[in-house]
């Protein structure tokens, strides 16, 4: 049991560095963000780095009142099919952008 909530702690941890990656991913390109959108404020650029922080927020508040609604295997069966489709979705942009 003790190695068990060790590895969820680290798991949940390490999902938890995930909004910092995101800004760390997205800071590099603000210089060309910047200057493709040379018209509008700088400000509204650097707003790019927040979003996906806000993102993780807004879904947060939806999914604590989902999970509370729906069993766990419900909730594993949804998380498999969403990664599906998003996996699905990308591996037709590649073939479509080749």
């Amino acid at each position: 049991m003790n190695e068990i909530k060790k590895t969820l702690t680290f798991t949940v941890l390490s999902i938890s560095l995930l909004t910092v990656m995101a800004g760390a991913a997205i800071a590099p390109a603000l210089g060309t963000i910047r200057e493709h959108f040379a018209g509008t404020p700088d400000i509204v650029v650097q707003m790019i780095v927040s979003m996906p922080a806000l993102f993780i927020i807004m879904t947060n508040l939806v999914f604590t009142k989902l999970c509370a609604l729906m069993e766990t295997r419900a909730q594993a069966k949804c998380q498999y099919q969403a990664e599906y489709v998003v996996l699905k979705v990308t591996h037709c942009r590649r073939k479509g952008s080749k």
